[in-house]
């Protein structure tokens, strides 16, 4: 009998979810840094919406004209399908991003 790893364990279980997301900073910086968000959808037949809700805070700058949607598999741009952007004000508001996505069938990396 094969002993599973803790590796192949947590891929089996990512799998078996029908969709999950990752997210991370890349970059350094005001001009170099970055938000990346990965939505994966793990549905074999079908295509989902999926809202996004990011509460980002105010000392991050966000700028909605720097902004990109892009299909990892194709690396074509994505329009999303409704978008909600609420800019964040200085020590008392942070920013508010929210927006409707179809995510295809089987899009992971």
């Amino acid at each position: 009998m094969t002993k599973l790893t803790p590796a192949i364990c947590k891929l089996i279980d990512i799998l078996n979810k029908k969709d999950f997301s990752k997210r991370y900073l890349v970059g350094h910086g005001h001009q170099k840094g970055g938000v990346v968000t990965k939505i994966v959808n793990n549905d074999p037949v079908n295509s989902q919406n999926v809202v996004y809700l990011d509460i980002l805070p105010w000392f991050l700058r966000v700028y909605l004209h720097s902004l990109v949607i892009t299909d990892s598999s194709t690396g074509a741009q994505v329009d999303p399908l409704n978008l909600n952007f609420v800019p964040g004000i200085d020590r008392e508001r942070p920013y508010s991003l929210e927006m409707v996505l179809r995510v295809k069938h089987l899009s992971f990396d």
